[in-house]
């Protein structure tokens, strides 16, 4: 099964079985490391959830150094990227200036590593815990896209924090249970899981490690035709635990 953004948008029939995520739609984001291209100084970049998730910035500028941002702290800044908006649920294509655009060389370096500051620096790490009205998280919304670039960040991000790869959907959306592990399993995506896997036995406790396995997929959009005869399990059977097995479809 694949997915893309579209085909896992909810039907109209899901939509009145789940209550839509009501909380704050606006989050904003400060980085040492991201600075106004403008005038030097910091600059919020912005995640709205409202619907599904989307940064937008200003005109920016960091330091790239030895692979890694450091903190802006005088005038050597060697990347930058025009002020846009990118829907991280179709990643890496963005809205800059008003006009579609599919980000590559370095202004996609650009946008990647201002999304790995701020999901990788304390300060701002409250981005990779924001749902949006579905209950998705960045992390999932990145391995929806299901781009090479979309999937080279998620690595990325799991390699630095391997906590995110047990992160499932919010309570009270379509998707409850789902992980990261489901999404990239069902995408057909075998290097990326078994990386995932590898990084869960050195660096996970046992525990949570069985946790990522074991996880069960048991939101409506689960639980309803067509998906209830293709569920979503954990993609070592083994370790799974037992669950009744679906009734089959018309």
């Amino acid at each position: 099964m694949q997915i893309s953004a579209g085909a896992r948008s909810p039907s109209a029939k899901m939509a009145t079985r789940y209550q839509k995520l009501d909380e704050v739609q606006q989050h904003a984001f400060i980085s040492n490391k991201v600075r106004c291209a403008l005038n030097k100084s910091p600059v919020r970049i912005t995640l709205d959830v409202s619907g599904q998730h989307t940064l937008r910035w200003a005109a920016i500028e960091m330091q790239l150094l030895d692979g890694a941002l450091q903190p802006v702290h005088s005038t050597d800044c060697n990347i930058s990227l025009p002020a846009g908006e990118c829907n991280l649920y179709t990643f890496p294509s963005v809205k800059i200036d008003g006009a579609d655009a599919i980000l590559d060389g370095d202004d996609l370096d650009a946008l990647t590593e201002m999304i790995l500051a701020l999901a990788t620096d304390p300060a701002t790490a409250d981005l990779m815990l924001t749902p949006d009205c579905v209950g998705a998280y960045p992390i999932h919304a990145l391995l929806v896209a299901n781009t090479e670039a979309s999937l080279g960040l998620a690595m990325r991000l799991f390699r630095s924090e391997p906590g995110l790869m047990l992160q499932p959907h919010a309570q009270r959306g379509p998707f409850v249970g789902e992980n990261c592990l489901h999404i990239v399993a069902a995408n057909s995506k075998e290097d990326e899981l078994l990386e995932m896997l590898d990084l869960a036995i050195a660096r996970l406790p046992g525990d949570m490690v069985e946790l990522m396995l074991t996880a069960q997929c048991e939101g409506v959009f689960f639980t309803e035709v067509p998906v209830l005869g293709a569920r979503a399990r954990c993609p070592c059977p083994s370790a799974a635990a037992p669950s009744p097995s679906p009734s089959p479809l018309p």
